[in-house]
């Protein structure tokens, strides 16, 4: 369900009205347009070679899955399947809005040469509402740069109150869903900017501007002002343009009673993955005495990555083409799949849920060091600060409680200095929960022989770094591939190591326990699978391949929320004061990377 929003790009609307609008809106194949300029002509605000594939490759993919989705509902509307229609309303309308916002968008820019700066109606009222067309501009770069994954930024017209507004719609969601005619509209997926500009969008959006076609937008809003009617589509294009009237899922909901659940149902799916990672650790927790580590590790992506692509397939997204992005599917599925899940399953034997959870969002430190070494994404002060302080706060929480008594005197010199009793922390943690017995008997005797890889704490410090890498590597893979389906496949094939290492390691024990399971087993099974994963990873990983990664990463610090409060309640977890101390500084750490790249696009 989550990954059907993700597509949309916003609630679900009112599927019976929708059918009936795209009976008549979408009533023929549409083909790609051709450009009104060589794929040079706007170098160098947009080199030759980004235009050739944004157009070539990209629009070209919406026009083909439009086609066949287009094909598939008349086939359905015509046996009266409402099922398979209804069905098919994402793919038309994330594939269409994909070609209708192209098709504008080409269409609103024009070779620098041939730049004419606004004038007549248009730079009137763009004087009006904003003071001066730089005015606007200094508006529309920010909000346009502020995008949190992909979508588009625009100046529309509001005919309720005859002004021209900046506006932003996420995916390819059209204006129109808005209830705004569109003006002009600059495209903020990657693939518009990022082999010529990398992750520094105020550049394209900077550069952007001096290939406007503002004449365009000018016929734009005087057809809008003199009509109520909007551009016609281009002359290639079969589906409608952006008017109310033609826009299949469009709500009837007043404007801003749509923006306020549009903008709680973003919020939502945004922290949706941590909600379901934290629960599911819980879930995990509680499975493992019925199951066994490595399956129910390879069980959370199998069965979670083939329900990605089963969903990938039914909407029309593309299959990996080529070696190269085969291979780069391969090493995210090894590194952020198998490596991920499998340090997570042995850890979750040694560590209580809680406490892993707060482990595994240590990640964000890793993921802004990277980002910042590899993608340019750039930390203030407060941010360098952040990390130096998150290690102090992973130290509390992973060394073992000898290796801290050994270092009594150092310790006890800082904790003294703000107030606290060392002694009593240090005697009070013996690697174990406050409460549930049985678990702190295991971890005891786990730590005793000293060994690094019986604790648990570090098999949670290596999940946490894989999966960093797994967030780096996202935007690298999907580069080559489609996002959702680099996400289903990566799942699939990181879970086969782990499914083999279960038959030969784990089947002994594993088979008299599957066949002790019962309702609740399998429920808590298909949770961590289906929602703990497959929604889970679909919409991090997406929202990942398209934004800031260092801001998005530190988000996790959700996770570890959701599963102490869920571990309180379904477990009777606490966590050692020690612990709590650890957990308050490396939460703190993350707060001031967080916001030490706010203003880092």
């Amino acid at each position: 369900m989550a990954l059907a929003h993700l597509a949309r790009g916003g609630l679900s609307q009112r599927l019976p009205a929708v059918a009936q609008q795209a009976r008549t809106a979408f009533s023929a194949l549409t083909k790609l347009p051709d450009l009104p300029y060589d794929y040079s002509a706007l170098e160098p605000a947009i080199s030759g070679q980004i235009m050739e594939l944004h157009h070539s490759k990209h629009h070209q993919t919406y026009v083909n899955a439009f086609n066949a989705a287009l094909e598939k509902y008349q086939a359905a509307e015509s046996k009266g399947d409402i099922a398979t229609t209804i069905g098919l309303q994402g793919a038309l309308k994330f594939n269409g809005g994909g070609h209708v916002n192209h098709s504008l968008f080409w269409t609103s820019l024009t070779p620098s040469k041939d730049y004419e700066p606004p004038s007549g109606d248009l730079s009137t009222a763009l004087e009006k509402q904003f003071g001066s067309v730089d005015q606007m501009i200094e508006k529309f770069n920010p909000a346009a740069a502020g995008i949190q994954g992909s979508g588009w930024c625009w100046l529309g017209y509001d005919k309720s109150n005859d002004t021209i507004r900046i506006a932003t719609t996420a995916n390819q969601d059209p204006l129109s869903t808005q209830g705004l005619v569109p003006l002009l509209g600059v495209d903020m997926w990657e693939h518009a900017f990022y082999l010529q500009y990398k992750n520094v969008k105020p550049e394209y959006l900077k550069n952007i501007w001096q290939v406007i076609n503002w004449k365009t937008v000018a016929d734009r809003f005087a057809a809008r002002c003199a009509k109520g009617q909007g551009p016609a589509s281009p002359k290639a294009s079969a589906v409608p343009d952006q008017s109310t009237n033609g826009e299949p899922g469009l709500s009837s909901q007043p404007q801003e009673e749509q923006s306020l659940l549009a903008k709680v149902s973003s919020a939502a799916l945004l922290i949706s993955p941590f909600f379901f990672w934290g629960t599911s650790m819980v879930v995990m927790k509680e499975l493992s005495p019925h199951t066994t580590p490595m399956f129910v590790a390879s069980f959370r992506l199998i069965p979670a990555g083939f329900a990605v692509l089963a969903w990938a397939a039914v909407n029309g997204r593309p299959q990996p083409q080529g070696l190269q992005a085969w291979l780069s599917i391969a090493a995210f599925g090894l590194i952020d799949g198998a490596g991920f899940q499998g340090f997570l399953a042995q850890g979750l034997q040694r560590t209580s849920a809680g406490l892993g959870s707060i482990i595994i969002d240590s990640q964000p430190l890793t993921v802004a060091i990277l980002a910042a070494l590899i993608y340019g994404e750039q930390l203030a002060g407060a941010g360098y600060l952040g990390l130096v302080v998150g290690v102090a706060g992973l130290s509390l929480l992973e060394l073992p409680p000898t290796v801290l008594q050994d270092a009594l005197p150092a310790v006890s010199n800082s904790l003294n200095g703000v107030g606290l009793d060392a002694s009593r922390l240090l005697a009070s943690t013996p690697n174990a929960l406050a409460s549930a017995p049985e678990a702190a008997a295991t971890a005891v005797d786990i730590t005793a022989d000293g060994s690094l890889w019986q604790n648990g704490e570090w098999w949670m410090l290596l999940a946490a770094q894989s999966m960093a890498l797994g967030t780096i590597m996202v935007q690298w893979v999907t580069r080559q591939t489609d996002p959702v389906v680099a996400v289903g496949w990566h799942m699939v094939l990181g879970g086969l190591p782990l499914a083999a290492i279960c038959a030969v390691q784990e089947s002994s024990a594993l088979l008299p326990r599957l066949q002790q399971l019962n309702g609740h087993d399998i429920a808590g099974l298909l949770y961590v699978s289906l929602l703990g994963s497959a929604a889970s990873y679909g919409v991090f990983f997406y929202n990942a391949s398209r934004g800031n990664l260092t801001r998005l990463s530190s988000l996790t610090f959700l996770t570890p929320m959701f599963a102490s409060a869920c571990g309180y309640l379904a477990l009777g977890e606490t966590l050692t004061p020690l612990q709590l101390t650890g957990a308050t500084i490396t939460l703190g750490s993350v707060a001031l990377v967080t916001n030490a790249g706010k203003d880092d696009r």
